[in-house]
């Protein structure tokens, strides 16, 4: 088999990219039908985040359990109501949220009686947590890691 048969007729039902694509710097389109009409570079739309809690302490935990975050989880001890279950007499039924607001995740206190921490500094009002940061609720440690990427979304 040659490299001709290989190549996509220039009248096949593909799809019409032409109106997506981006042409790299010093390429020419239509040189000739065995050439390559163009480099397609998808353009991003939008970039997000993800988290991870990684278990660094804990009691009730092997430490590296990983747990996804997911947008507003809720974490406590009461098996119903949290997203995260941490079952440890010295977190509250209900007792932290994580919330991820565009490429940033936000840690709040929801009233523990023994609080909620980041890096040894007690949660007050609304934090910022970033990447490795320590968050301890009740007697377990969790460290953050994030990964961004982006999503491509091609609109026909």
């Amino acid at each position: 088999m040659d490299a001709k048969t290989l190549l996509p007729r220039r009248d096949s039902p593909a799809a019409d990219y032409d109106k997506l694509e981006t042409s790299m710097p010093g390429w020419q389109s239509g040189r000739g039908p065995d050439d390559i009409d163009a480099t397609v570079v998808e353009r991003p739309k939008e970039t997000v985040i993800l988290g991870w809690l990684i278990v660094k302490e804990s009691k009730c935990f092997r430490r590296g359990h990983v747990w996804k975050l997911r947008e507003g989880s809720i974490y406590g001890r009461d098996p119903k109501k949290p997203d995260g279950v941490i079952d440890d007499n010295k977190v509250s039924g209900i007792h932290a949220r994580i919330k991820l607001e565009y490429t940033t995740f936000t840690i709040f206190d929801l009233g523990s009686r023994n609080g909620t921490f980041i890096n040894g500094e007690r949660v007050i009002q609304a934090k910022k947590i970033d990447q490795d940061d320590e968050i301890r609720i009740g007697d377990t440690v969790f460290v953050l890691k994030t990964l961004f990427y982006l999503a491509v979304l091609l609109s026909s």
